[in-house]
């Protein structure tokens, strides 16, 4: 069940419940190619997005790794420099591509 818009936040309270084992850091595309840094959950082998809830079924998601339990706290963090690090390369690649 949806806790509320925050995935990062979510996803780690899932874990602290038992609700999940994992807490994974990916990329989602949705239907209109828009892309988006997301935190989704791991239970066994199957992977839950407790955000976006029956949403997930039109978007793809790219894993980028599990985040570690001594890095709950920092999730936010996670987040933020996630997004600044996919901007950067985005447009160092651009602007060698357009050079």
């Amino acid at each position: 069940m949806r806790e509320n818009s925050k995935c990062q936040k979510n996803s780690v309270e899932k874990v602290k419940k038992g609700e999940a084992d994992n807490v994974i850091l990916c990329i989602i595309a949705d239907e209109n190619k828009k892309y988006f840094v997301h935190f989704i959950n791991k239970k066994g082998n199957k992977f839950i997005d407790n955000t976006l809830g029956a949403g997930y079924k039109f978007i793809e998601y790219y894993y980028i790794r599990t985040i570690k339990k001594d890095e709950y706290d920092y999730v936010d963090e996670i987040l933020e420099k996630t997004q600044i690090d996919i901007l950067e390369r985005v447009f160092f690649y651009k602007s060698i591509l357009t050079n």
